[in-house]
């Protein structure tokens, strides 16, 4: 699916569009490549329609149409994307139903630390990095 010099992005999805603009300015200050999507059911549309693909996936879990639970079980279960990394940010105490097959790496409280933030996302989604001279990637 990834095209030759095609970056890689940071998959954002989170319902709430004041925190996505927040962590997306936040992450495109420091470099990386960011596509944004409202819930689970977009998030999957974003992966079969944007070119290249995610370095990592950074979700809520409490989402309308689908959570950010059901995104998790599902990416699990499709090939092309069971092993991109997940990180949840999520105001959800009990994170005993996320896939233990998939990708989630980490899972923390709503709102992170900025420098939670950043550091997660280097170790697992550094690969979104932009070059110094890329243009600034809008939303979805």
């Amino acid at each position: 699916m990834m095209t030759t010099g095609e970056t890689p992005y940071i998959l954002l999805v989170d319902d709430e569009q004041e925190i996505a603009e927040v962590f997306s300015l936040i992450l495109e200050s420091e470099g990386y490549r960011v596509v944004q999507a409202h819930d689970g059911a977009d998030a999957l549309r974003v992966l079969e329609s944007t070119e290249g693909s995610p370095a990592l996936i950074l979700t809520d879990l409490m989402m309308p149409r689908m959570s950010g639970f059901e995104l998790c079980h599902k990416l699990a279960r499709m090939p092309d994307y069971a092993t991109i990394p997940v990180v949840v940010v999520s105001s959800v105490a009990d994170l005993d139903d996320l896939p233990r097959d998939g990708g989630v790496k980490v899972a923390f409280p709503k709102p992170p630390t900025m420098d939670q933030l950043l550091r997660c996302v280097e170790t697992w989604g550094g690969a979104a990095r932009r070059g110094a001279g890329s243009a600034r990637t809008g939303t979805h």
